[in-house]
């Protein structure tokens, strides 16, 4: 799918930036939309300029269900056609600005998005035959608070990486809610209604193993939503991203590791000598590092001793109790795996 420029209006790029509704950007016009809203092929030029719109896997479903319209082609083209313009790009560059103005916006995850803007992204998901979040879900609800959101996780895996790992190759979802939570609430991945579990205001839920497979078994976007269908209301949580699979580690022989991925970023890379560098709530030291796969089995180890060492999904982090003996000098900080025998070489760590 080619890539496209859009209008250059104030709410446009709220949507581009937050929802990835634009693959590039520029200040050149695209010809498609140089033709009249009342003219003959309109509505042939806008579905295909829509066609061509990427990213509208996130904002376009939600859109779908905010806007309302069972023919959101048609109603978008109506409204363009009502403002005036020469052109469909100067007709929703007028809509969107207009929309602001007298305030008809649309919510999607806290962000405001002009009713035009909502209908652009429908469209295009309609055109694309994206399905709607709620398509599995037998009742009328609506997009809603339900209760605020703290924090929730894991936000990103890896290609065939199952996240925040469960017995049985079944991935997890937390959410920490920062008030009460309703009785009967759900999460929603995947267009599916997953078990879920509340406890002290964290909203937990296992995926099966087929969904997870499903879920990591390419690059994507998955949308996170919780439900409450006694209240009738939907909350978008935010996107699971699943990258690309991260590249085979290099060995200190120089092989390829059959356990470890690259390793991305790591740190710090520096600190005084003796001193709590990232220093932690009790007060110990800390290193993380980014990579792509790590076994559970895996530790860090600072020039051959062994640190207390926690595995997430994308991250590894180890205190280091030892920190005030830690004098000037350089120090290789290393990966490896209890079970293998494996080890990487994260980089040098220096105290000064």
């Amino acid at each position: 799918m080619r890539r496209r420029t859009f209008v250059a209006g104030v709410g446009w790029s709220l949507v581009a930036l937050k929802f990835g509704l634009l693959a590039g950007c520029g200040n050149g016009r695209d010809t498609i939309l140089d033709i009249a809203p009342d003219a003959d092929g309109a509505r042939k030029a806008l579905e295909e300029y829509l066609a061509g719109l990427e990213g509208v896997e996130s904002a376009g479903p939600d859109c779908l269900i905010q806007a309302g319209s069972k023919e959101p082609v048609g109603d978008l083209l109506q409204r363009l056609r009502e403002s005036g313009q020469k052109d469909l790009q100067q007709a929703l560059e007028a809509a969107i600005v207009s929309d602001f103005t007298v305030g008809r916006v649309v919510e999607l995850e806290g962000w405001q998005l002009s009713v035009t803007e909502c209908l652009v992204a429908a469209a295009a998901a309609r055109i694309r035959g994206l399905e709607s979040p709620l398509a599995k879900i037998d009742r009328d609800v609506e997009l809603g608070e339900i209760v605020p959101i703290e924090d929730w996780g894991p936000r990103e895996t890896r290609e065939n990486q199952v996240f925040n790992p469960q017995p049985g190759d079944r991935a997890a979802l937390w959410i920490r809610a920062d008030g009460p939570v309703p009785d009967g609430v759900k999460v929603v991945i995947g267009g599916e209604v997953q078990e879920t579990g509340v406890d002290d205001g964290l909203i937990t839920c296992i995926l099966d193993s087929d969904l997870t497979e499903q879920l990591i078994s390419a690059p994507a976007l998955h949308r996170v939503f919780l439900l409450h269908e006694d209240a009738g209301k939907i909350q978008p949580v935010g996107q699971l991203q699943v990258r690309e699979a991260a590249p085979p580690a290099t060995l200190e022989d120089g092989s390829q590791s059959t356990v470890f991925c690259e390793v991305e970023r790591w740190g710090p890379a520096r600190a005084p000598a003796g001193s709590a560098f990232n220093e932690q709530p009790d007060g110990n030291a800390a290193f993380w590092v980014r990579i792509g796969c790590a076994p559970s089995t895996a530790r860090l180890v600072l020039d051959g001793t062994p640190l207390p060492t926690h595995v997430g999904t994308g991250m590894v982090t180890a205190r280091v109790p030892h920190y005030e003996d830690l004098d000037q000098g350089s120090r290789k900080l290393v990966i490896e795996d209890t079970d293998t025998g494996e080890r990487v070489l994260v980089g040098e760590f220096s105290s000064q």
